[in-house]
């Protein structure tokens, strides 16, 4: 199992890849809320939210490990050379929910992910005041009445770098 960590998680971008993510690159304690959708109740939550490079720089993978230690989920981040966009896929294992999205720069200081979830119903996440020892996140669905704004995250650097890498230019 070494080996596979080791052959997985790579240590700079790989050449010629625009380093989106490069900021995120540590560990993150966050606090989150969440609606739920079917009662209108919004929960809070904290957990641990660790983002590392993989795939040769190809990649950026993270992991979300919850207070009591289970793992909530995780995101696999990958470039596409071809279309020039990072491709992104959201595997939420405890609570069944899974997406795919395209991610673009967003301004100076984010990172805007438009997809669809495993319901088909439309997602836009976005990253967003991304700072050395900060950024906050939110999620909103589309709804037969609009945009329903359905979690919202703020996290705070526990580890990992302690410089934030300058912002990728924007189209």
């Amino acid at each position: 199992m070494d080996d596979f960590a080791a052959l997985l998680i790579a240590e700079e971008p790989a050449a010629g890849v625009p380093d989106l993510f490069g900021r995120l690159i540590g560990s993150w304690r966050v606090n989150n809320r969440s609606l739920d959708e079917a009662s209108g109740v919004w929960s809070e939550a904290e957990f641990t939210w660790t983002f590392v490079r993989t795939l040769d720089g190809l990649g950026v993978q993270d992991l979300i490990v919850l207070a009591d230690g289970s793992i909530a989920g995780t995101s696999v981040r990958a470039w596409d050379a071809d279309a020039e966009v990072w491709r992104v896929s959201w595997f939420g294992v405890r609570g069944r929910n899974f997406g795919s999205f395209v991610a673009r720069p967003e301004g100076a200081d984010g990172i805007r992910l438009e997809g669809s979830g495993q319901d088909g119903r439309a997602l836009l996440w976005q990253f967003s005041d991304i700072q050395a020892d900060g950024f906050s996140w939110d999620g909103q669905v589309e709804t037969s009445a609009g945009w329903l704004h359905e979690q919202d995250m703020d996290a705070v650097r526990q580890s990992g770098p302690t410089v934030a890498t300058a912002a990728p230019a924007t189209d």
